[in-house]
């Protein structure tokens, strides 16, 4: 009999152990979701984003809906140079609007709101929250563009100045072609290989004709003499 209570007693201090363990183990599990403070999910742009154009509105996006109190934000450039920035709440989301042109550069803005607990969150740069990105390309687009439009003027001063050379040039050689006289046109007939041999060697042009005509009439009778011995 001792012994059976002794089981029952130990069984009841098990069970009431493994109990004590779960509640804990829920409550470990759960605190983190019901103590933890809203928390910045996204923005627009990104962080560490560049933007080809100065941004009109920057938008941070929050785990929760934010309390429109106590909203704070800090708009600077790398050399803590600071601009016009509003914010207003709405829902899950804070948009920041930007009243200055931001030229090329990076930008840091740093924020506080206070989130749907009623407990105020932050970002800053010390604890590494806070939106950064850079502009790139703003006033390096227009000076391109200037640069074009120059280019283009250039090119096309330079081909009215060519267009004009060449129409001076053309109407000089209608000139020099008018005046020139008529060149003769014996110099285009077809050349006598007799005369040009005799010329090229020195002798006269029929002793030339008579060595030809001679090869000629040989060449002609190897030719009958060759056909007569096949037939």
């Amino acid at each position: 009999m001792r012994q059976a209570k002794s089981g029952e007693r130990f069984s009841g201090v098990l069970r009431r152990f493994a109990a004590l363990v779960s509640i804990a183990v829920a409550g470990m599990v759960m605190a983190p979701g019901a103590f933890a403070h809203d928390q910045m999910v996204g923005s627009d742009p990104a962080t560490g984003a560049t933007v080809k154009a100065s941004p009109t509105a920057l938008v941070l996006m929050y785990s929760a809906e934010l309390k429109n109190i106590g909203t704070t934000v800090v708009l600077t450039d790398s050399d803590g140079k600071k601009y016009d920035a509003a914010a207003t709440v709405s829902g899950q989301n804070l948009t920041v609007g930007v009243r200055d042109t931001l030229s090329d550069g990076e930008y840091t803005l740093e924020w506080r709101v206070v989130s749907s607990d009623g407990h105020p969150i932050e970002g800053t740069t010390a604890n590494g929250q806070a939106l950064t990105f850079t502009v790139k390309g703003s006033s390096a687009t227009a000076t391109s563009s200037a640069t074009a439009t120059a280019t283009a003027s250039a090119s096309t001063g330079s081909t009215s100045s060519i267009s004009a050379a060449e129409t001076s040039q053309a109407a000089t050689s209608a000139s020099t072609s008018a005046a020139a006289p008529t060149v003769a046109t014996d110099s285009m007939s077809t050349p006598n290989p007799v005369k040009e041999a005799a010329q090229n060697s020195g002798l006269s042009p029929w002793l030339i004709g008579i060595i030809v005509g001679i090869a000629a009439i040989g060449a002609a009778v190897v030719v009958i003499a060759k056909n007569r011995k096949r037939n």
